[in-house]
């Protein structure tokens, strides 16, 4: 929908298998009751234990690229501490309105470079019209929806992180790839039976595959065991692993240009 959600809006058209989600805080108002009425976002507890990385080709059910295939590996991962929410339009905002675009040390030198070609003042997806501001999905304009996540980049969301680490004084960081599968595993279950688990069946534990709508929804609707919520779906989540293949890995044919050429430290994940 990136690509689509570029587009003018007069050349899209809505139809019904893409559905908006209607809940939210909509408000144009950033000190509306609707935006300020948010819930404080917590660090949870996150238990140690181990979790899977990867998977192998043979007798695979599930759709996935070519870089989760190969050694499937299993790793202990220590404790550690994760957001109750994703990190929502409207705590984002308040980085926006701290200066966050304007000031270098939050930023990573090459997240700085894109800031100075890109000169962004807000993530890219947001409208300010007269009465406020908006968000643009597939294809509408909608009040500000202050509980949905905020749609950004790699550098933003790092950015965001530091710049939050600052106002706390708490050292806060986006996920490693392994922390974000013990948060997957807190819902053991999977669209079909796979190695994660059986399937979910007629009700998916979060906003994915168009199961529920065609947009993000509020960042406190699914909730896993663990009390955080959206560890699968609703946004594609930023990661601070970098881009890697596991033993055994293989480029798949269709396709052989997509992973390797990624491989090493100027791109992370996203989950």
């Amino acid at each position: 929908s990136v690509i689509h959600r570029q587009a003018e809006l007069s050349k899209v058209q809505p139809v019904g298998a893409f559905p908006v989600c209607d809940q939210g805080r909509f408000h144009p108002d950033p000190n509306s009751v609707a935006a300020q009425s948010m819930p404080p976002n917590r660090l949870l507890p996150v238990p140690a234990g181990t979790t899977r990385l990867g998977r192998a080709w043979e007798d695979t059910k599930i759709y996935g690229w070519d870089n989760e295939f190969g050694r499937e590996q299993h790793r202990q991962v220590p404790a550690f501490n994760a957001s109750e929410y994703l990190v929502s339009n409207k705590e984002f905002y308040d980085f926006v309105q701290d200066g966050g675009y304007a000031e270098q040390r939050f930023w990573s030198e090459e997240g700085w470079s894109w800031v100075s070609d890109m000169k962004p003042s807000s993530p890219r997806f947001w409208r300010q019209k007269e009465d406020g501001l908006h968000l643009r999905t597939l294809c509408h304009e909608v009040p500000m929806p202050w509980d949905w996540p905020a749609e950004v980049c790699h550098h933003e969301a790092a950015a965001y992180c530091r710049w939050l680490s600052e106002k706390t004084g708490r050292t806060l960081r986006l996920p490693m790839e392994d922390e974000f599968m013990r948060l997957r595993d807190s819902v053991p279950t999977d669209i079909q039976d796979s190695a994660h688990g059986p399937g979910w069946g007629a009700e998916a534990p979060g906003n994915v595959n168009l199961a529920h709508w065609a947009s993000p929804c509020p960042v406190d609707k699914f909730r896993s065991d663990l009390g955080v919520c959206d560890v699968l779906g609703n946004v594609w989540q930023h990661n601070a692993t970098h881009i890697d293949v596991l033993d055994g890995f293989t480029t798949h044919p269709l396709y052989d240009d997509f992973t390797t050429p990624s491989v090493g430290e100027t791109h992370s994940r996203i989950m």
